[in-house]
């Protein structure tokens, strides 16, 4: 992790739900969703661990789609 991306993370202010180092893939919860918003200003496209992040907000039940309930 270069300095710059460790003080634009450490700003941010979340909860680390789930994250699977070998994929890559992680979940972090927000309380404040401008704290959310702002993340994935400041984070998206940075690179981490050789590649660049994608960081995107995640959709409730309601908004996929699914028909199952």
């Amino acid at each position: 992790i270069t300095k710059g991306l460790r003080n634009k993370m450490s700003t941010l202010k979340g909860t680390v739900k789930w994250f699977n180092g070998k994929k890559g893939f992680g979940f972090i919860e927000m309380a404040i969703i401008e704290e959310a918003k702002r993340a994935v200003e400041v984070l998206h496209a940075q690179p981490f661990m050789g590649r660049k992040m994608i960081v995107s907000g995640a959709k409730s039940l309601g908004e996929t789609g699914s028909t199952h309930e």
